[in-house]
């Protein structure tokens, strides 16, 4: 709220802000939006680790276990960008 209404909370320190606004609103408007964000890290972790492993795997068959060796820090940040893009 400090940013989407600096003139009513932007004076204010975090503590401040959110006890102004649970006087103002309630405790509940302190959690607004907590099930949205909580359903994205759980689509995130869910989606992008398996993602990560799959890639991961294929990138060391792809590459042989010597030069996967090598090259295991490259492998596996490049297994990391696939996850996360695919």
């Amino acid at each position: 709220l400090q940013q989407t209404e600096p003139s009513h909370y932007g004076h204010m320190g975090l503590i401040a802000a959110a006890l102004q606004l649970r006087k103002e609103s309630g405790i509940s408007a302190l959690f607004l939006g907590v099930t949205p964000t909580l359903a994205g890290y759980a689509w995130y972790g869910a989606s992008v680790f398996p993602g990560y492993e799959f890639f991961k795997r294929k990138l060391m068959e792809i590459l042989g276990p010597r030069r996967a060796a090598r090259l295991r820090i490259l492998t596996i940040l490049l297994a990391g960008a696939l996850a996360t893009f695919v």
